[in-house]
């Protein structure tokens, strides 16, 4: 399904520039800015906590994931990120047409077919993305990045 692959794409491409700037940022960064470690850290718990949420994991469920899932170093968020987009993209692909078009409901009510959760987490990703890019400017941190294709 061409559509899935490029949505997916579009999430790489979101994901490799949050990877390439926190090559540029330093544990000591980290530590200093309380408010880019929170944002980063939701950040990269996005992937894998949004699968959860299509598949309708329970309040309680994300409770447990997000209390569990706290990575304190550069390292450990890298790679949840990284491990996080390629379960999501293997789970994407993993779908048959009429799986993509089946709704599901998040805990809270709202009901969307999976291919819209991939929709709606594409935006999540971009939209913290955003203020990630916005915070560094105003901490004043210069990074590069390449953020869109």
């Amino acid at each position: 399904m061409w559509y899935v692959q490029q949505a997916l794409h579009q999430l790489e491409v979101a994901v490799r520039s949050v990877e390439q700037v926190m090559d540029q940022i330093l544990q000591s960064d980290l530590d200093r800015h309380h408010s880019l470690r929170k944002l980063l850290v939701h950040l990269v718990q996005i992937p894998s906590a949004d699968c959860l949420i299509l598949n309708e994991a329970t309040e309680k469920a994300m409770k447990h994931y997000y209390q569990k899932n706290q990575p304190t170093t550069k390292v450990e968020m890298q790679r949840m990120l990284r491990q996080g987009f390629e379960h999501l993209q293997q789970h994407f692909q993993s779908y048959s047409e009429h799986e993509l078009q089946t709704k599901t409901m998040s805990h809270w009510g709202v009901c969307y077919s999976r291919f819209e959760w991939l929709l709606q987490i594409v935006a999540h990703f971009y939209h913290h993305r955003g203020q990630m890019i916005s915070l560094l400017k105003e901490l004043p941190m210069h990074v590069d990045g390449r953020w869109f294709e």
